[in-house]
């Protein structure tokens, strides 16, 4: 059976027969395509209430209240069949209004060109801005010589600065070519990456307009310049993040066991592309390089049943940086669950709603993500929701999931404002999926918010150690970040350690679809807890190794077997990826700048076997999620050595995004490696490119190269 469009649009206006969203619903649940086509309706959906209510906001009303909401949108009063038709029409509508609003405007300059703020003074040193005959209905701005013209082009959707010798009519400019255009990344969401030219000569247009040909008006070289200034100056912001000091090369005579918690989180990756499409470098303590890794859905053999959660992956190959050097992949595989056949889930939606929440990037967002999860569950499970802010407060009881539109409006009725009593919130959470708990079940609490804790509770090791006491009921949590300016990514991440979770940054809605669809099982159904791994090396074949990242998730030895460390947990589907640089033995380690003890005075270092190949013994030890005794699985890795080159697109996809985290840290154990070598690498990988993440990877990289060079060569 077929779903029109108008369905969809009923859907997600609220406006379909309850009859038809049960049936509509079953369909989405178990069609991805559809989905797919669902999200695409919204999303168009909301660029057109969105570009309504930006040109409704052109013309001031005063008479009218600030709470008052913005009427009904035509997309909502249009009879059924006449929507997407006039779609085109009415924004066509739109940009005809805004050109033609500008028209009196530019006839005055063309009209004046001696008139322009470097020309005229006002007295004393002043330049005054000659005012432009007013319009009746819109907010005029500062006129301009014709020096410069400020054009956007819709063949190549950017801006574009065009010289000038003379004025020119409006009406007669003509886009610039392509050839000419520089070039400008665009965020995931399809905008323009660079906030220059919103800002410039103050007339900011919404990027729904400017998709639709709107043009920008005419500025002066002075005020560009002037504005170009005020962009390039840094912006002040309170993000922490923690500092992170990269693994050093161990011997492998005097440390010869590797031990670290696994580490699902894929946070720092989508913090640093915040920070690259916005065109900044992020912080060092930004890049978790195991969350650059792990951020990639790898296609690796899949266990062959539940009993056995893990499938073990290890091999060698050759270091692309350091010739001498080679690359050990140790990873893991978890059991899948298709969603269909999951437990049922107790689920408990934790929401910042304070301040610090407003902005489109925020608590909107929130909103955003949780519907696709929404869209996902049915009768066998059950939602909450708490919000917080001065103080918690229960938004709705648990209702259970196919009462899908009573959970979204009580999402979508959370308004942002006042301080953060984020403690207050996480107990009322914690207490409702206690009250709520299914045995056997998902029983999560998932926590939104840009981690600004500034009522309560604030102290971060007390917050750790309430969501870790928290944490010990059986309930788990997961935590979605949002925001960034006053982003505190540290202490959601180590929330997140403590309180058997995971973690991810929503910077676009895009995330949230790979987090809430793409993932949901591994973000969801927990298969395992307490996950470690430890591995030992061989020292007649390997001299010295390290481990990249996880810098946060190493362990002593001896917490291996000691079944009361805490660890991290896996999800259904997910996999973990982990990177040695090792060197072979009787390579010279002089580069590697390895620390060195004296040799032991009352014993004797053990001898080592020489009557195996074997060059490292993976050990992985896990406990069920329901169980405090865990399991261990063993794998030996022989010694191997693929030629990087012939390697596999899994492992050159991981070496380019562990590259990306090298070189963003700019670590001294780098060797050869530059942003052309790493660009090399990941367009190299011939397999499909399912969800666009390689084509986002590759379009970082290059974005950090291009800020690399600007920032090595000014000029």
């Amino acid at each position: 059976m077929n779903i029109s469009e108008d369905t969809l649009i009923d859907y997600i206006n609220g406006e379909l027969p309850p009859s038809e969203v049960e049936a509509l619903e079953k369909r989405l649940s178990s069609d991805p395509k559809l989905r797919a086509e669902l999200e695409e309706v919204r999303a168009t959906t909301n660029l057109i209430e969105q570009a309504f209510a930006e040109e409704k906001n052109l013309v001031p009303e005063p008479h009218l209240e600030k709470s008052k909401s913005i009427p009904a949108t035509p997309i909502r009063l249009l009879p059924r069949g006449l929507r997407w038709t006039l779609h085109p029409l009415m924004l066509g509508g739109l940009a005809a209004c805004m050109v033609f609003l500008s028209v009196p405007v530019l006839i005055w300059i063309y009209q004046n060109p001696g008139k322009c703020p470097s020309t005229e003074s006002a007295g004393a040193g002043e330049h005054k801005m000659p005012e432009p005959p007013p319009v009746p209905g819109r907010v005029t701005h500062p006129s301009a010589d014709a020096e410069t013209i400020v054009l956007y082009d819709e063949a190549n959707h950017v801006d574009a600065m065009v010289e000038a010798e003379a004025p020119v009519e409006f009406a007669a400019t003509e886009s610039p070519s392509p050839a000419s255009v520089p070039e400008k990344a665009h965020e995931p969401d399809g905008t323009v990456g660079d906030s220059r030219s919103s800002t410039l000569a103050g007339t900011r247009i919404n990027s729904s307009l400017k998709d639709h040909g709107v043009a920008i008006g005419r500025v002066t070289k002075e005020f560009i310049n002037e504005q170009r200034k005020e962009v390039e100056q840094p912006e002040f912001r309170t993000d922490a993040f923690d500092s992170i000091t990269p693994n050093p090369f161990k011997r492998v005579a005097q440390h010869p066991l590797s031990t670290f918690s696994i580490d699902v989180d894929t946070a720092s990756y989508s913090v640093v592309r915040e920070h690259l499409n916005r065109h900044a470098m992020p912080p060092a303590g930004a890049v978790r390089t195991e969350e650059l890794i792990n951020y990639f859905p790898y296609d690796y053999p899949k266990p062959d049943s539940k009993e056995t959660p893990f499938k073990v992956i290890a091999d060698v190959t050759e270091a692309p940086w350091q010739q001498a050097h080679h690359l050990v992949r140790v990873a893991i595989q978890g059991y899948e669950i298709p969603w269909e056949n999951r437990p049922p889930s107790n689920l408990v939606f934790l929401i910042d709603s304070s301040g610090s929440m407003d902005g489109p990037n925020r608590l909107p967002l929130v909103k955003k993500a949780l519907d696709h999860l929404i869209t996902r569950l049915d009768e066998r499970d059950r939602v909450a929701v708490v919000t917080y802010s001065g103080s918690s407060r229960v938004v709705l009881p648990s209702t259970t999931g196919n009462n899908r539109e009573t959970i979204r409006f009580a999402v979508n009725s959370l308004q942002s404002g006042g301080s953060t009593q984020g403690s207050a919130g996480i107990m009322e959470a914690y207490r409702l999926a206690r009250q709520g708990f299914i045995p056997d079940g998902n029983n999560r609490v998932i926590l939104c918010t840009d981690g600004d804790f500034n009522v309560g509770v604030t102290n971060r090791s007390e917050l750790v150690n309430l969501i870790q006491k928290e944490a010990n009921s059986g309930v788990f949590i997961s935590i979605l970040g949002f925001g960034m300016g006053n982003y505190k990514d540290g202490t959601l991440e180590e929330l997140s350690n403590k309180g058997n979770g995971n973690y991810a940054y929503i910077d676009t809605e895009r995330e949230a679809i790979k987090v809430f669809s793409e993932q949901i099982g591994s973000t969801l159904i927990t298969i395992a807890k307490d996950v470690k791994i430890q591995v030992e090396f061989n020292p007649t074949l390997v001299d010295a190794y390290r481990l990249i990242g996880y810098e946060n998730r190493l362990l002593a030895p001896e917490d291996f077997n000691d079944d009361k460390k805490d660890a991290g947990e896996i999800g259904a589907g997910a996999r973990v990826t982990a990177l040695y640089e090792v060197i072979p033995a009787g390579t010279d380690t002089e580069a590697a700048d390895l620390p060195s003890v004296d040799p032991l005075k009352y014993q004797k270092p053990a001898e080592p076997l020489d009557s195996t190949d074997e060059l490292l013994t993976v050990k992985i030890r896990y406990k069920d999620p329901e169980s405090s005794k865990s399991k261990l699985i063993e794998h030996p890795l022989h010694n191997e050595v693929v030629p990087f080159d012939k390697t596999d697109d899994n492992l050159r996809l991981a070496v380019s995004a562990a590259g990306l985290g090298i070189l963003l840290r700019n670590e001294s154990q780098a060797g050869s490696l530059d942003w052309p070598m790493l660009s090399d690498i990941v367009h190299g990988i011939q397999a499909k490119d399912e969800g666009g993440h390689r084509t986002d990877l590759i379009q970082l990289i290059e974005k950090a190269s291009q800020l690399n060079q600007d920032k090595t060569d000014p000029h």
